[in-house]
This record gives structure tokens, C-alpha cells and sequence, in this order.
């Protein structure tokens, strides 16, 4: 995932948080957010992605990975 505010060009990692997670049989429905970096003033440098693994109750297999933050959501898909 890449960060959307300014960050000074630093990755998110340690500040991802799982917002919504629904699993259903045919799509695993994800709302992520990314905690503000620490600090008062922060550069828009473009920050870089940030791997990040989410813990699901049973394997993807062929269920879709959806961005249910969007409306409508879309399918989340490797960089």
C-alpha cells in the first residue's frame, strides 16, 4: 500500500492499521488506514509502498481482494 499524506518520504510501516476486514466466499472486503506520522511538519516527498500482510481466516484462493474504502469498491491488485 502507499500512504496517501505527506510523510517526508518515509514508509508506513508500524503505522497500517486493518480499519474493516469481511470475509465472505467470493471476496475478502478490506478498509486499511495508515496512522499519521509523528510530528508536527512533514515533507510531500511521494512516499514509497509499503508491504503489509493481512491475516485472513482461511486461505485467499479464489476469492478477490476488494478496497471496500472505495465506493464502488474495486479489486485490490499487485503493484
Amino acid at each position: 500500500m502507499t500512504e496517501q499524506a505527506c510523510a517526508s518520504g518515509q514508509s508506513a510501516d508500524g503505522r497500517i492499521r486493518v480499519v474493516g476486514l469481511e470475509e465472505t466466499d467470493r471476496d475478502v472486503r478490506l478498509v486499511i488506514g495508515v496512522e499519521l506520522a509523528p510530528g508536527d511538519m512533514h515533507t510531500c516527498l511521494g512516499n514509497p509502498a509499503t508491504p503489509y500482510t493481512v491475516e485472513l481466516s482461511r486461505p485467499l484462493g479464489d476469492r478477490v481482494p476488494r478496497n471496500a474504502a472505495l465506493h464502488p469498491m474495486r479489486e485490490i491488485v499487485k503493484p
